[in-house]
């Protein structure tokens, strides 16, 4: 073994060892939250730079325009660590999610209510991302053969969707934070880049067209349709969420009107009684 890969492999499990007494010192403090919801973020944004590359690279006529792709494995590898910083962050974290959830449930595969399903499905892309990251290797390459290894390496897309749906649903920095309005931006937009890009691959593929101008028309067309559905569920969300805060109030409303009414009644029960005591006095 070269004396570069053994150093690689001692700073890993020197840095690994860190990590995980940090995170246990940390797990039942606050300080677990930000991490896990730190990672998160990064290992996000390092995905979607993986995917895009990769997808540009594909889809660009001419390869020796798409001088970045040289960056591409490298920042995989990076996307692949910071998920896994992210996965194991959760499990340690014993102050917000982890205080009410087992370690099994944290596997994945519980789908007992709508949390542990969005739950899932980030551990399942957790699943993916390190299948196509072991069997990317030129060792295993050679053994699977490039066209299976493809065809592996074509999870990246599920891998993509599961996160995304992870993350819009549980992350709490979208949804709540300071940042939530440029973050819930940011996934929102560069899920629709990726899927605007993956759709015209496969228009690609099947020799729809052929010119790289097509291919970008196609792109725009495609990211139109997607951020104008996006938009469209948003409204039809949020129009759902006032309808039900509405219909919740009026319920409220109307229980409020029925306890009136039952005061009104015990009232007047009350006036009568004292009404009929106070004839029988006077005709005593």
């Amino acid at each position: 073994m070269e004396r570069k890969t053994i150093l690689i492999i001692t700073l890993s499990m020197i840095c690994t060892i860190i990590f995980l007494g940090f995170s246990f010192l940390i797990k039942d403090t606050q300080l677990i939250w930000y991490q896990t919801r730190l990672f998160g973020l990064l290992s996000y944004f390092f995905l979607v730079i993986t995917i895009l590359i990769g997808e540009l690279r594909v889809i660009t006529i001419d390869k020796s325009r798409i001088t970045v792709f040289k960056y591409h494995k490298p920042i995989a590898i990076f996307s692949t660590i910071l998920i896994a910083l992210h996965f194991i962050s959760a499990i340690f974290d014993n102050f917000k999610w982890g205080a009410s959830l087992t370690f099994l449930q944290y596997l994945g595969f519980s789908f007992s209510d709508k949390w542990l399903v969005y739950l899932s499905f980030g551990t399942l892309a957790f699943y993916l991302i390190l299948l196509i990251a072991i069997t990317s290797s030129t060792q295993n390459i050679r053994k699977l053969g490039f066209k299976n290894w493809k065809s592996i390496h074509y999870f990246s897309y599920v891998s993509f969707i599961f996160a995304y749906i992870h993350s819009i649903n549980l992350g709490t920095d979208i949804k709540h934070s300071l940042f939530s309005p440029v973050l819930s931006v940011f996934f929102h937009l560069t899920f629709a880049v990726i899927i605007s890009i993956l759709l015209a691959r496969i228009l690609f593929g099947i020799k729809l067209f052929s010119e790289q101008s097509e291919i970008a028309l196609a792109v725009l067309l495609f990211l139109i349709l997607i951020i104008g559905s996006i938009g469209i569920m948003q409204k039809y969300q949020n129009t759902t969420q006032k309808y039900d805060e509405i219909s919740l109030k009026i319920s409220e409303i109307q229980q409020q009107n029925i306890e009136y009414e039952q005061n009104n009644h015990n009232l007047s029960s009350e006036i009568l009684k004292l009404k009929n005591q106070n004839e029988l006095i006077s005709n005593g």
